[in-house]
């Protein structure tokens, strides 16, 4: 959280599952920070988040604090599940 502010960030990215996401939810909430869930994917393998369903689920119960971002530069293109955009929440 301490390196995000020294750059000026105003929204971090990660990959975090279960009750982490309440603990960065309240910590982003403090700093001013907003924090999207990753859609990291690797073929073949199963992972946390595969459908925007999964975030869905997973930001149940958080603020507006939490959403998600898109993993839009790791090629192939086929990899890339849902429609890019800056971050996404669904209420």
């Amino acid at each position: 959280m301490h390196f995000a502010k020294l750059l000026g960030a105003r929204n971090i990215t990660g990959d975090a599952t279960g009750s982490i996401l309440a603990q960065i939810d309240r910590r982003c909430t403090q700093e001013g920070i907003t924090f999207g869930i990753h859609n990291h994917y690797f073929k073949g393998e199963r992972f946390p988040y595969e459908s925007p369903e999964d975030v869905g689920n997973a930001l149940a119960g958080l603020s507006k604090t939490v959403g998600a971002t898109a993993d839009v530069d790791s090629p192939p293109a086929d990899t890339i599940l849902w429609t890019p955009c800056a971050s996404w929440r669904h209420d």
